[in-house]
């Protein structure tokens, strides 16, 4: 019964929604399907592209030769990254392993770096680098289907964000609670039909306006940061938070362009969304254009979501030792890359 309720809340509040979504809305990946399992696993590679800016400034402190190698001194190769993600009973909380490799094929002989985080939430989110925290709070976006990491960077970030429980109609909020008590009543005990009326159609006519007149006012508060925009032929949905500006697919709220201001602009861009596992889908490609006028082109290559994954990643987080040996005996000297966390 109380299931069947908090469904019958739960359409109550997407009935009472306007069209305009709202910000944190647009930020949760909500065409994806919900993540219900204990883990998740993706790849991805990250290669640098040339950069036309970074090139011309480097042309007019140079002379040919020392730009030729300036050049090669600052290409950062193409990495491979593996990821594990343990999520919590609470489906929040996140745990992270990450192995990077110098080649496609993502062998043990490949395996140049790994991160672990046991609180990986908690690192992101206090991450000091903006281009990793601004990757890393997207990433997750896409993978959990959530944007309560993202949130905090649109907080302290953009200008004036507020979550969807900010910015609730108390009032309408407060109407649904004494319907959802109306009907546990009732189900206990039939009888009170005769005695209670509903809280949704109350007997007294001017009571029964004001609630009509409520039911039909959005849950959330009105709000100029979503607005719906025409670009070439296409409709899509602007978030426009100051310093932080994004555009998002009219009808199924997929993340287009994601723009932040912070001593410099960063830029990402996303193509075409695909599915990976049947269920969940991720942009094929991500272009990422950081503030230090760096550009990154990121592949998604594969995504899986386990049901049951704790014994799995317990068994990864005892091969650690193992792994940080294999990484020495590989030789292979790696520089922090500007998008790893």
């Amino acid at each position: 019964m109380k299931s069947l309720i908090c469904l019958f809340v739960v359409f109550s509040l997407n009935q009472s929604l306007a069209a305009i979504p709202t910000v944190e809305g647009l930020f949760r990946n909500s065409s994806n399907r919900e993540v219900a399992g204990e883990g998740i696993r993706v790849s991805y590679s990250i290669e640098e592209q040339q950069n036309e800016i970074l090139l011309q400034k480097t042309e007019s402190e140079s002379s040919a030769d020392e730009l030729e190698e300036e050049m090669l001194k600052q290409k950062i190769e193409p990495v491979y990254i593996k990821q594990s993600i343990l999520v919590g009973e609470d489906g929040s909380s996140l745990q992270s392993i990450k192995y990077v490799f110098n080649s496609p094929e993502m062998k043990n002989v490949n395996l140049i770096n790994f991160k672990f985080a046991p609180s990986y939430n908690a690192k992101i989110i206090s991450e000091f680098d903006i281009n990793k925290r601004v990757f890393e709070s997207l990433k997750t976006m896409y993978l959990m289907n959530n944007s309560s990491i993202i949130g905090t960077l649109l907080r302290e970030k953009g200008n004036g964000y507020k979550s969807n429980k900010e910015i609730l109609d108390a009032e309408k909020v407060r109407l649904l609670e004494r319907y959802k008590e109306y009907l546990i009543a009732t189900k206990e005990d039939p009888d009170l039909r005769e005695e209670l009326s509903s809280p949704l159609n109350p007997t007294d006519l001017e009571e029964r306006g004001k609630v009509l007149d409520l039911m039909k006012k959005n849950i959330y508060e009105k709000t100029s940061q979503v607005s719906l925009v025409k670009k070439k032929n296409l409709f899509r949905w602007k978030v426009d938070l100051g310093t932080i500006q994004a555009e998002f697919s009219n009808e199924d709220h997929r993340l287009k362009k994601f723009n932040l201001q912070n001593n410099g602009q960063i830029e990402v861009t996303t193509g075409d969304y695909i599915l990976y596992d049947g269920l969940h889908e991720l942009p094929k490609v991500i272009i990422y254009k950081g503030n230090n006028d760096r550009v990154y082109k990121i592949r998604i290559i594969s995504l899986k979501h386990y049901q049951s994954y704790k014994k799995t990643f317990s068994k990864e987080l005892k091969s650690l030792s193992k792994i940080e040996k294999e990484v020495k005996e590989n030789g292979v000297s790696f520089k922090e890359h500007p998008l790893i966390l």
